[in-house]
């Protein structure tokens, strides 16, 4: 699963449409799709989480994304 803040970006769970609609953007049109809010001109990058497991679904800790954007 892939988040910014509070708005959910990608998951595991997401309807393979949304998923094929997503992969061939920008991770900040992504955003603002998403969360309804333009990102203000001043921001030049994004922080993303990241929560990830192994094939037997066992959690790993991966430190945050930072995406440069402009």
């Amino acid at each position: 699963m892939l988040s910014c803040g509070v708005t959910m970006l990608f998951s595991f769970f997401m309807p393979k449409k949304k998923l094929d609609e997503r992969l061939d953007m920008r991770m900040s049109e992504i955003l603002e799709l998403v969360s309804k809010k333009s990102t203000p001109s001043h921001v030049t990058s994004l922080v993303m989480d990241a929560c990830v497991d192994t094939r037997d679904r066992e959690d790993v800790e991966v430190p945050y994304l930072n995406i440069k954007i402009r």
